[in-house]
């Protein structure tokens, strides 16, 4: 049965980590930190930043 996904409990961003804690706890056994990514790879999570901007820029 699929859970509905929750917000992360610090109202921070998910990451790896805390998905593979978060799934650990959730079926009882250990779940690492790169099975994490490669879950949230797979979900499409895609971490976007915009660029930085030039200091000497004219805007």
């Amino acid at each position: 049965m699929a859970t509905k996904p929750q917000p992360s409990p610090d109202g921070g961003l998910s990451n790896s980590t805390k998905l593979a804690d978060w799934l650990s706890a959730h079926i009882g056994r250990q779940v690492s930190r790169h099975r994490g990514w490669e879950y949230l790879q797979q979900m499409g999570f895609r971490l976007k930043v915009p660029r930085p901007s030039h200091r000497k820029s004219c805007l």
